[in-house]
């Protein structure tokens, strides 16, 4: 029988209420019930230990009231293995199987939404944020590959992304992101579960260039993220704010050396300018360490905010890891040295509480008071 080749939702409609405890109600179309979830809770099966051992249910030919023996599970059984960060196996099948048999397992090469709305209520916050006008496309190109679009318009921006996956060629497929003009504002206000101690409101755009092969290996990859002029600090004090003309972090990756290049990590306001380069070494599993470093590329703090001499730091050197377990960003080394003065330190942010904390411990040369204050410049 005859099946469809393309679907189209007209002005379908979603609510999201995210309560103070973070959990999450979901409503879809009017009037409909919402379901419920929530952020934490006990596993429905306890989790197999060595010291939990398992009963394997009586075989159809076992004699009643016997059992078979108590099989101890292994320490191993406790998590599931951490995959490669290099190595997207899930996404190269899904993609394949995606390509072969369609969207729907079949004919299916066209789905569509057009004129959606996404109100998300915010109990933290008290706010309630609608994101209009959504539209999304997921084709199959004739030549093969998968294209994603996708617009929303929020109240402050009208935000687009395109996501292109190739067919395959020599093995391997591209995967190419394209992120424009998202309002960093909207998505604090909707979602953010501490949106007194947190604000920010930069334009966002960002893009990604991969090459990702048939196994699910990444062979190449790039990225680059920036945001525009605005400001980015404390929810309730404007005092408390960092004011920035932009910023940008570019990153390179290599396969072969498993390291990620920081090509640059920039940020200026006015005369200031913080421009950074380094790497990311990537280890063998995603849950271990990521040691990285840091070095200037240049860095001049020259503002017009103070009358005091321009700033130049002629050395900067920063070392360190990040631990995802515990989530926490470790500052193990780090040197700032100019021609009047500098500072050696050592910390961390802390990204496992409920509200992210730096921590910094440092130690500085004699420099004139004037120096010091350069060091705050924004």
């Amino acid at each position: 029988s005859p099946r469809a080749r393309r679907i189209d939702l007209i002005g379908a409609e979603m609510t999201v209420k995210i309560a103070a405890s973070g959990s999450v109600a979901v409503a879809t179309g009017k009037g409909a019930t919402a379901i419920t979830t929530t952020p934490t809770g006990e596993p429905l099966v306890p989790p197999l230990t060595a010291a939990t051992p398992t009963t394997p249910a009586p075989s159809a030919g076992a004699t009643p009231g016997t059992q078979a023996p108590a099989v101890a599970a292994s320490a191993g059984a406790t998590r599931a293995p951490v995959s490669d960060p290099l190595v997207l196996k899930g996404l190269a099948q899904w993609l394949e199987q995606l390509e072969r048999g369609g969207l729907d397992g079949g004919a299916l090469e066209d789905v569509g939404l057009k004129d959606g709305t996404l109100v998300v209520q915010n109990e933290a916050s008290g706010g309630k944020v609608t994101f209009d006008d959504i539209s999304i496309r997921l084709a199959r190109p004739a030549p093969g590959g998968v294209v994603l679009t996708f617009t929303v318009k929020s109240p402050h921006s009208t935000a687009t992304l395109v996501a292109t996956i190739g067919p395959v060629a020599d093995r391997e497929r591209t995967v190419m992101l394209d992120l424009k003009d998202v309002s960093t504002r909207d998505l604090v206000q909707a979602f953010s579960q501490d949106w007194r101690r947190f604000y920010m409101d930069m334009p966002l755009s960002a893009s990604l260039n991969a090459r990702l092969a048939l196994d699910g290996n990444v062979r190449a990859a790039n990225a680059k993220v920036q945001l525009g002029a605005g400001q980015i600090g404390n929810g309730e004090d404007v005092l408390e704010r960092f004011t920035l003309d932009g910023a940008e972090l570019a990153l390179t990756l290599d396969p072969q050396r498993r390291v990620v290049a920081i090509d640059q990590l920039v940020a200026s306001k006015n005369a200031n300018k913080v421009a950074l380069q380094g790497e990311v070494k990537v280890p063998a599993a995603a849950d271990q360490d990521w040691p990285y470093t840091l070095r200037q590329r240049e860095v001049v703090f020259a503002g017009p905010e103070m009358p005091d001499p321009p700033l130049v730091l002629t050395s900067v050197e920063v070392a360190g890891r990040y631990t995802p377990p515990n989530k926490q960003l470790l500052f193990e080394k780090g040197g700032l040295a100019s021609a009047a003065g500098g500072l050696s330190f050592t910390g961390m942010v802390d990204f496992g509480i409920d509200v992210p904390a730096i921590k910094l411990n440092a130690v500085g040369s004699r420099m004139p008071s004037s120096t010091v204050r350069r060091f705050w410049p924004v």
